[in-house]
């Protein structure tokens, strides 16, 4: 025989209705605290990311991305390296435009081709690379404290703000008149730095602060730059100048030794004349040898042989003049 359970106290009933209810309720909310009925996006938690109030999480710069996975809400972002206008680079798959805000991260290399524009903000930490025959158009603001490199017959024409901590190359390649090129008239801060490589151009009609422009051109690739190089078309790591007169020995075509001089291993070229006077003595040292394919002229001087001289050319004493020889004098030519 069964029993039918005995109802619930009244108490009992009106709690247990309470309770649906509140769940009733639950089930209308979800955790973004927006009720289903005007929640636009009710399987979503929009906490924290909902400025609009709309229960959806908010896209905020519009690339794709929702702000609670974007690895910057406020910017489009470059994630891989390749060319500004592809897509596939940019965080969202969409390429941003002049007036979006734009962030390069650090290890990431960006060719900006053609005309890249930029009314907005770009914040560099990696590389722009801007291609040959392209230009940056910046009338907004770029941070910089990763690299901008300006390859040739590119330019970037600033009319905005550049504030770079990091470094900014200027190049021109083999020839001068295909140099990169910045026109500047806006405002430069910098306290990074700006290389100028053979010849870039650097138009200011605005404003410059901080650190110099600095010429790093090496024009003849022997390691020293030209604006310290003494011979900058003719490879010379040495920087050997004989006569001291600041021209280094390798474009010295009159090379006067005044005082006592020693040499190395040593050629003349044929277009070259060395001549020794004023009591002076040039040393050829031991195991080193003087190979003479232009002139040694000996006025009123010496010259001490330790090593050998190689002369294939002209090798002319005066009567004032004194050769100590204790090595070897080779003569194919001339010796008067």
């Amino acid at each position: 025989m069964r029993f039918a359970s005995p109802p619930p106290p009244a108490g009992a009933a009106f709690v247990i209705s309470l309770l649906s209810h509140f769940a009733s309720l639950l089930n209308t909310l979800r955790v973004d605290g927006v009720p289903d009925a005007s929640d636009n996006c009710p399987v979503e938690d929009a906490t924290g990311f909902d400025s609009d109030g709309d229960g959806c999480i908010d896209d905020s710069e519009g690339d794709g991305v929702p702000d609670n996975v974007d690895s910057n809400p406020l910017a489009f972002t470059a994630i891989t390296g390749g060319n500004w206008f592809d897509s596939a680079i940019w965080e969202g798959g969409i390429v941003p435009s002049a007036s979006d805000d734009k962030e390069i991260l650090a290890g990431v290399t960006v060719i900006a081709s053609g005309l890249v524009e930029n009314s907005a903000e770009i914040a560099n930490f990696g590389i722009i690379l801007v291609d040959i025959e392209a230009t940056l158009d910046n009338s907004g603001s770029i941070a910089n404290p990763g690299v901008i490199f300006l390859d040739i017959q590119s330019s970037l024409d600033n009319s905005g703000n550049i504030e770079s901590s990091g470094t900014i190359i200027i190049s021109s390649g083999a020839n001068t008149n295909n140099s990169g090129t910045i026109n500047n008239s806006g405002t430069v801060s910098n306290s990074g730095n700006i290389f100028n490589d053979c010849g870039g151009v650097f138009s200011d009609l605005g404003t410059f602060t901080g650190n110099p422009v600095e010429d790093v051109c090496d024009t003849d690739g022997d390691g020293v730059l030209d604006v310290v190089d003494n011979c900058p078309l003719i490879a010379n790591v040495n920087q050997l100048d004989l006569d001291a007169d600041e021209i280094g020995f390798s474009c010295d075509d009159s090379v006067d030794i005044t005082q006592n001089t020693t040499v190395e291993d040593l050629t003349l070229r044929n277009t070259q004349t060395l001549s020794i006077s004023n009591n002076a003595n040039l040393l050829v040292e031991t195991s080193k040898t003087l190979s003479n394919l232009g002139e040694i002229l000996v006025f009123d001087g010496g010259i001490t042989v330790e090593g050998e001289i190689k002369n294939q050319n002209i090798l002319f004493f005066t009567e004032d003049s004194v050769v100590h020889n204790n090595g070897v004098i080779f003569n194919n030519r001339n010796c008067k």
